[in-house]
């Protein structure tokens, strides 16, 4: 009697492991995330650039900078989500939020003179909380790449004993 083996091909195989797909999901999600925040940082400062200038050029200044390094950034981020860009949308955003206390706290002809002690203004609020929200995004985003990163040395340190 004849005997019929099947064998597999050991070809390699072009399907990502789980592990790697989650981690590809997930750095989309949180990518997409970062995007919409920094559109939205950039929205709410560019609908008050026109009065912050006329008011005080230098703040104005300070704004449209703001708006183009968040759209700078945000295209950065529709195609890679790195370390150096992640830390770009921690600073950039702990800087805003420095900028707004700075100008609460300290009178300054070139920055802002009228807003010492006015806290509850609403759109700088709202700036601040999607501010602290992207610090914190790229905190996590941050992580996330460190803890796949130390995985990958993981794994091919073991791969590599045998």
């Amino acid at each position: 009697m004849t005997s019929i083996s099947t064998t597999s091909s050991t070809a390699p195989s072009t399907v990502t492991p789980p592990d790697s797909l989650q981690l590809l999901q997930g750095d989309a999600v949180v990518r997409a995330t970062g995007i919409l925040g920094l559109g939205a940082v950039a929205a709410i400062h560019l609908s008050q650039v026109v009065p912050t200038t006329e008011q005080t050029p230098g703040l104005g200044v300070a704004f449209v900078l703001l708006i183009v390094a968040c759209c700078v950034l945000a295209v950065q981020l529709l195609h890679r989500g790195g370390r150096m860009v992640w830390a770009e949308v921690a600073l950039l955003n702990a800087a805003a939020i420095g900028g707004f206390i700075f100008t609460r706290v300290v009178s300054t002809s070139f920055f802002d003179n009228q807003d010492v002690g006015n806290w509850s203004e609403g759109l700088g609020v709202v700036a601040l909380f999607v501010e602290g929200l992207l610090v914190l995004l790229s905190v996590y985003a941050l992580a996330r790449l460190a803890s796949a990163r130390s995985s990958r040395g993981i794994a091919s340190h073991n791969g590599h004993a045998s």
